[in-house]
């Protein structure tokens, strides 16, 4: 059986935040990643997963975000080239404009990272 350290407080990404959706979609794809190489008992394996769900979901994380395309490991297509783009930009977090941007960027081949706007380090 898999128990929590007691300091743990089960308090996650809101998933209303003004934070770039690849940042909530990963908090689903870490919780997952964990109980799959942490918890050994596949009864156990199914018990975590839906107390993840429950805990997320009071967090606001929907079904959608659950099944999101994101929020699984995505295998490259086999007629691509696995080439590493050369260009790494990172962008302030905008709501739907840096969502936009980010889409026609990458396009041309260019890795688009996102940050929000304000992190505690900027606040001292």
């Amino acid at each position: 059986m898999y128990t929590e350290k007691p300091t743990h407080t089960e308090q996650y990404l809101q998933f209303d935040s003004h934070q770039p959706m690849e940042h909530k979609l990963q908090v689903i794809r870490t919780l997952k990643h964990r109980v799959s190489t942490i918890v050994t008992e596949e009864e156990d394996k199914t018990q975590e997963i839906d107390h993840i769900k429950k805990v997320l979901s009071i967090s606001g994380y929907t079904k959608w975000a659950w099944n999101a395309p994101g929020s699984k490991k995505k295998t490259p297509h086999p007629r691509r080239t696995q080439t590493r783009p050369r260009v790494h930009i990172t962008l302030p977090y905008a709501g739907g404009i840096t969502d936009s941007i980010t889409h026609r960027i990458r396009q041309a081949g260019v890795a688009i990272h996102s940050r929000p706007c304000t992190i505690i380090r900027s606040l001292w």
